[in-house]
């Protein structure tokens, strides 16, 4: 029987191999928590953080949008599109 993504939606969330194990012991974790990775290997553009960073949320907890952990609910997100053989 197919799989109905509606009523119950997969999520995604890419990262760079090297950070598999601190996400594995920690949790994913953004960048202002207690438990972000000193050793984070970023795969991000860095001029879409940079924007991210810059946009801020009107809503509590508020911040800015680059404080939330961005995820996909589709496997080909945006950056995926994107050329990713800089990684």
């Amino acid at each position: 029987m197919p799989r109905d993504n509606r009523r119950n939606p997969l999520i995604y969330r890419m990262t760079h191999i090297d950070n598999m194990q601190h996400i594995l012991q920690y949790g994913i974790t953004s960048r202002l928590s207690s438990h972000a990775d000193p050793e984070y290997r970023s795969i991000g553009d860095q001029s879409l953080i940079s924007t991210r960073d810059e946009f801020i949320v009107p809503v509590p907890p508020d911040g800015s949008l680059g404080t939330y952990i961005p995820f996909y609910f589709g496997y080909r997100s945006p950056y995926a599109l994107r050329d990713c053989t800089r990684i």
